[in-house]
């Protein structure tokens, strides 16, 4: 049952009732008609319609301004504003209907019925996520229980065109909520560009405040409120002038710091440089002189090439002259070779004719061989069937005896056999039995898939079981590591103890938190580092780790004064104050610092704790400042950085020091780590939060599976007693079946044997004919083979005699192949005597091209660095290196090697004489020079920038400051007038900061009058005075606001009687003003005699689960009140 059965009927249906309803009211004038009035009030206002808005709209013309920023529509609604809600399986609702009115709307109900569901579907509805709501974290928690999917519909008032639809369809099975504009699919994107165009601002407290989030209200920075505020009532461009201003001047504040340190480093370089001008003009003169020494080293390639080149030319013509006589000795031994090689093809060819007749020997062996191995396989052929001829005779006479006997058991069977017995029907038997199969079948299918599911539950069971088991261990293993350090803590450090003790007792005294100490707040992500961060941070006799941390100085001072001052408590308490979140961040990202360090991470990153504490830590420690490897790494490359003074390679700490004494330098200390006793056991909060989780829905999952295991017990105790009902049925009629078929089948199965041995008694008659064939067959074969064989033999006596007469031919070719083989080693000896002169000059001739290969080698060798030669000199002596480069290649050089060297010794020695007493002056004094330039031109270019940045910011702070200043006067004239109204006093003001960031607004209050305005905080007033505060706050905004609609959940809960009486009063004649926005006002409980008038529209909240299945009609809820009255 949904809203609509008290909103929508009451609107279409009854308004001539509640008309008349309200004169016989008026007449009467009866003492409780204040009571009545209350009761009705759902029924009486549903009948408020735009006709009536129209007529009624000068009855509060005083309350009204005649500036109203949002123009209506002639039915009341502004651009924007909601005209309908459609919601479907929403939380609490089946389906709900809702049409609220133009200006103010109050949704009514008791707790729980779905009031505070309207705004969620609101928020939701119109682009916004659940974090806005305070409420669940995941958007299928809004699906109503049961259902697979929730939709929202909801329709925007459009003043010039046709009505927007918004739908947006939450589904359990996708993480996804599909979206439509006007019922056609569209994207998040669009419906959020569709809003902002309506200046739609669910994501501002100042516009929209949900239940869960009316605390937070109280709890906005004078920044936060200031930023909300421009964004709910200010001009479209004054938010973005303030982050404009915001980011200039962060811009102009580091860049002043960075130009005022360029004019003193600048002022110090030219400093320098000054002193350094003796130097520079000795170093010149010895510069000079090295100049000299390289050119003379240019040339030193030159000359070597023209000396190589002399060398190779003198070897060639050596080489030339040996092969002209090696030419000579060649051409007188030529006829002897002649003779020698003659002799070496003679000795060849014999060679080869008696390889041919080798082959032809081993060929006729292989052939006898052949042969022999087929005569006598065809001796085993013939003994084979000789032997299988034997066998058949023998079986043939088996076979004679067998079918005799055969003969005589055919006819002893069939005189036993007898007469057939008569035929019995069983079709009746057989369709019962197959009947209680087909039962059987199917219980047997039935127990078996129950069998199955039993298996499965239990495995589930089982497995369940273990899971819990193993989470209680670690959630039990992660409360000992917290109680391990506590005992640790209270053995070493007792005071710190006992001071931890006195702040767990005593948490409410202070405003914020107190984080301490810090060996309690903090764990190491990868317990691998758990040596490094505790060493760094101090160790276990450090003080650090046994910090306690304050957010604010208040509590700071209470803290010290009741444990310190009364206690006499030795604790470390700190209130780091504001900390500047880039004073804290690490130098470089961490993939950085990989790529050019080869280093893994900064400590802080090492950590997981508060954001204060890891704050704290950075400040004092500097953790954000010292990277960390477990791996080894370049520790020089680290140091000449200068980027860090202390850094972790493996188990060593290193820590730079740079002094300034003598040349000046770094001396790096180096410290090993000792094994962590504190931070050694780290708890992984994430992973707690998980394991707690997954108990709670293990323990769901325990007993869904324990009744599913119960409820497939059940079924199978069922089918079991039926089974054995069905077996039993069964046995009985098998029983019966038995009995009529028994005589029969033994008859048939008689016949059936009879048959059998006859059909065997024909096949044994039938083998004598085969037999036969078969010896004939085998007879026929021994014949052909005796006769193959004796073939056979007679082509082996002819092979035998191939044989013979080609080894005597081989053995006659082996003596040929000796007699010319000792011919032609005869003449070879005779020809290597006489051409031993002939070698020798061989030998020379190679040695002669082998020393002209090395010269020009090395010829080869100095042409190459004689063509670099010079390449490596500087740009002012290449002209005169040309020259002299030139010169050589025509006429060569004067000078050769020896002398050359010695003209760069004599250089050399003196440039050597020349000393500065600073050698590196020149480097010094011209790196300076460019460095000197490069900061005058920063200079010059930051004071430009600074001046451009003076003139942007003092420009739109003069837009900016004007219109703030304005609408800021325009809220506090609203709000200390109402809370005039309520005998209080309320300013807003605008707190200015020369950083734009700290701008903001402050709203003072004060209820009593023996005290000061004081600022609004979400500690120093009390919830019913912070509640009335928000809503004055927010009602000074309803003239002003950009919005359609406004939306307040509960704004009354914490306010007194009188407070509540008085501003929902306030609330009801802003919100009724003729061109305000839309408001809704969402609470569970109203007094009685409340402020109304006709504008406003009271939505009832009817839901719940036990409704009737029709309503009452409404008309008959008016005619009893009316009759009551009458008779009243």
């Amino acid at each position: 049952m949904s809203s609509s059965q008290s909103s929508r009927a009451g609107m279409k249906n009854e308004r001539r009732d509640i008309t008349s309803l309200r004169s016989d009211i008026k007449r009467q004038k009866l003492d409780n008609l204040q009571n009545i009035k209350n009761n009705t009030t759902a029924l009486r206002d549903e009948d408020s319609s735009s006709s009536d808005y129209n007529n009624n709209n000068g009855s509060d013309s005083s309350d009204e301004e005649n500036d109203a920023p949002l123009p209506a529509d002639r039915d009341g609604y502004v651009e924007g504003s909601i005209v309908r809600i459609i919601l479907k399986d929403f939380v609490t609702y089946d389906y709900c209907e809702i049409e609220p009115g133009p200006q103010m709307n109050m949704i009514i109900g008791p707790n729980g019925t779905g009031k505070s569901t309207i705004v969620c579907a609101i928020a939701l509805g119109l682009g916004g996520s659940p974090s806005l709501l305070g409420r669940a974290k995941n958007i299928t928690e809004f699906i109503k229980t049961g259902a697979d999917e929730a939709t929202i519909q909801i329709e925007l008032k459009r003043t010039r065109e046709r009505n927007v639809v918004i739908q947006r369809t939450i589904q359990k099975s996708s993480k996804s909520t599909p979206w439509k504009i006007d019922n056609k699919t569209t994207t998040h994107k669009e419906v959020l560009s569709t809003i902002a165009r309506l200046n739609i601002q669910v994501d501002n407290l100042c516009q929209f405040l949900p239940q869960d989030k009316v605390s937070e209200f109280a709890q906005l920075t004078p920044s936060q409120l200031l930023e909300k505020t421009q964004e709910a009532a200010g001009k479209k461009n004054m938010s973005r002038w303030l982050q404009q201003l915001i980011e200039w001047r962060q811009t102009q504040k580091t860049l002043q710091k960075s130009h005022e340190g360029s004019q003193m480093y600048l002022k110090t370089l030219m400093d320098r440089n000054a002193g350094l001008e003796k130097d520079v003009f000795k170093l010149k003169q010895r510069e000079a002189a090295l100049n000299k020494v390289a050119i003379l080293k240019a040339m030193l390639p030159l000359a070597k090439y023209s000396e190589a080149k002399t060398a190779y030319d003198e070897a060639k013509e050596d080489e030339k002259s040996k092969k002209d006589q090696l030419q000579a000795l060649e051409d007188s031994h030529r006829p002897l070779q002649i003779a020698v090689n003659r002799q070496e093809r003679e000795s060849a060819s014999a060679s080869n004719t008696l390889a041919i007749l080798k082959d032809q020997v081993k060929q006729h062996a292989e052939k006898l061989v052949r042969d022999m191995d087929n005569i006598d396989k065809s001796k085993q052929t013939v003994l084979s069937a000789r032997s299988e001829i034997e066998g058949l005779k023998r079986r043939e006479e088996q076979r004679k005896a067998d079918t005799l006997a055969l003969e005589n058991k055919i006819a002893y069977a069939k005189e036993k056999l007898g007469p057939e017995p008569a035929v019995n029907n069983t079709d009746e038997i057989n369709k019962t039995i197959e009947d209680i199969n087909i039962q059987l079948s199917q219980c047997a299918d039935k127990t078996l898939e129950l069998r199955q599911k039993d298996t499965e539950c239990s495995r589930k069971k089982n497995e369940n079981i273990n899971e819990i088991a193993e989470n209680k261990k670690e959630l039990a293993e992660m409360q000992n590591i917290q109680e391990r350090r506590l005992r640790n803590l209270r053995q070493t450090h007792e005071d710190t103890y006992k001071g931890f003790q006195w702040l767990r007792a005593n948490r409410s005294m202070f405003k914020g938190r107190i984080y301490g100490p810090i060996q309690l707040a903090v764990n190491v992500k990868n317990e691998q580092y758990a040596s490094i961060v505790e060493t760094v941070l101090g160790g276990e006799k450090g003080s650090h780790l046994r910090t306690f941390v304050c957010e604010y100085q208040e509590d700071y001072q209470l803290f010290t004064r009741e444990t310190i001052d009364k206690l006499n408590l030795k604790l470390t308490v700190s209130w780091p104050g504001e900390i500047d979140a880039k004073s804290i961040q690490p130098l470089m990202s961490e993939e950085k610092l990989k790529k050019e360090y080869n280093m893994d991470h900064f400590v802080v990153n090492l950590l997981d704790g508060p954001p204060l504490v890891l704050k704290y830590l950075c400040q004092q420690s500097k953790i954000h400042l010292i990277p960390v490897t477990i791996n080894q790494c370049s520790q020089e490359k680290i140091v000449n950085s200068d980027k860090f003074k202390k850094f972790i390679i493996k188990s060593n700490l290193y820590e730079v020091n740079k002094y300034s004494y003598g040349k000046g330098g770094r001396q790096t200390a180096i410290r090993m780590f000792k094994p962590a006793t504190i931070l050694a056991d780290s708890i992984n909060n994430e992973l707690k939060q998980n394991i707690t989780k997954r108990l709670s829905e293990l323990e769901a999952e325990a007993t869904v599976i324990q009744e599913t295991k119960n409820d497939i017990t059940r079924q199978r105790e069922t089918i079991s007693q039926k089974e054995n009902e069905l077996r039993h049925e069964k046995e009985s009629q098998q029983a019966l079946k038995k009995d009529v078929n028994l005589r029969r089948n033994r008859w048939q199965a008689g016949k059936m044997e009879i048959e059998s041995m006859e059909e065997d008694l024909i096949l044994k008659k039938s083998r004598p004919d085969k037999a036969a064939q078969d010896i004939k067959r085998l007879e026929t074969h021994i014949t052909s083979e005796v006769i193959a064989r004796a073939k056979l033999s007679s082509q082996y006596k002819t092979s035998l005699q191939s044989y013979v007469d080609t080894v005597i031919e081989r053995n006659s070719g082996s003596l040929t192949a000796l007699y010319f083989s000792a011919k032609y080693e005869a003449i070879k000896q005779f020809s290597r005597l006489q051409m031993k002169d002939l070698s020798n000059m061989r030998e020379m001739y190679t040695k002669a091209i082998e020393t002209s290969a090395e010269k020009k080698k090395t010829a080869h060798v100095y042409f190459k660095d004689a063509e670099r030669a010079g390449n490596d000199l500087k740009e002012e002596l290449l002209s005169e290196f040309r020259e002299i480069f030139e010169k050589w290649k025509i006429s060569g050089l004067d000078e050769n090697e020896m002398e050359l060297e010695d003209a760069i010794n004599s250089e050399s020695a003196k440039a050597d004489a020349i000393k500065a007493s600073n050698p590196r002056a020149m480097e010094n004094y011209e790196n300076r020079l460019a460095e000197i330039d490069k900061y005058t031109a920063k200079v010059n270019s930051d004071k430009h920038r600074l001046d451009e940045l003076s003139k942007k910011i003092e420009t739109v702070k003069l837009h900016w400051e004007p219109r703030l200043n304005k609408l800021v006067s325009r809220i506090n004239a609203k709000f200390s007038e109402a809370f005039q109204r309520i005998d209080c006093v309320g300013e807003v003001c605008v707190s200015p900061h020369e950083d734009f960031d700290k701008w903001g607004i402050e709203i003072r209050v004060k209820f009593r009058g023996n005290e000061k305005l004081q600022l609004l905080t979400g500690q120093r007033q009390s919830g019913g005075e912070r509640a009335v505060s928000t809503i004055l706050y927010l009602m000074s905004l309803q003239a002003l606001a950009k919005a359609p609609f406004r939306t307040v959940d509960e704004i009354n809960q914490g306010m007194d009687q009188r407070n509540e009486r008085m501003i929902h009063e306030e609330i009801v004649r802003e919100a009724t003003k003729s061109g305000t926005a839309q408001y809704f006002l969402i609470t569970p409980k109203l007094l009685s005699d409340l402020y109304y008038n006709d504008r406003m529209r009271v939505l009832c909240i009817y839901n719940g689960e036990w409704l009737p299945t029709q309503a009452k009609p409404a008309y008959d809820c008016l005619q009893s009140v009316k009759d009551n009255l009458i008779s009243g």
